[in-house]
């Protein structure tokens, strides 16, 4: 049996507009600078809902920690489920022009319709964060899969 449906007979009806998120959080980047330099810290994370500004907000605090240092220390890792995935730039929120001198890992690192698990991450993360650390970087965990940042921190 073959159904046909008429969609001109039913009205259009707009998604209503996503209500404001609230402003980001801002944190006093020295004191958080030295709870990191004095090893209270290990890790900055940057979390929150998808498309709340989480690239724009760990670029602009890496260059705010550089620019505190004078140098060139803080790194960007990727806790995005969808980011890893070269060639997936449209609606994963990669953001790749916001970076622009600021180094990033865990993106763009498996071909599309790899299949990448927790695991993977987990190792990935754990070789992009000791290796940020032995180079005297600092390193900012950026992103919302949580099960990603749980693995990132839970390791």
């Amino acid at each position: 049996m073959l159904y046909l449906h008429n969609m001109a007979k039913k009205p259009f009806t707009p998604i209503p507009p996503m209500a404001e998120l609230p402003p980001a959080e801002e944190i006093n980047v020295k004191e958080v600078l030295d709870k990191y330099l004095s090893r209270e810290i290990d890790l900055i994370c940057v979390l929150g809902p998808t498309a709340s500004g989480k690239t724009k907000y760990a670029v602009r605090l890496a260059r705010q920690i550089n620019e505190i240092l004078g140098a060139q220390r803080a790194e960007i890792l990727s806790a995005d489920s969808r980011q890893v995935y070269r060639g997936m730039d449209i609606g994963t929120g990669k953001d790749l022009g916001e970076y622009e001198e600021i180094p990033y890992h865990l993106m763009d690192i498996v071909d599309a319709g790899t299949k990448y698990n927790i695991f993977e991450y987990q190792r990935d993360f754990e070789k992009a964060y000791k290796d940020i650390v032995d180079r005297g970087g600092i390193p900012i965990l950026c992103g919302c899969s949580g099960l990603y940042i749980e693995a990132a921190t839970c390791g």
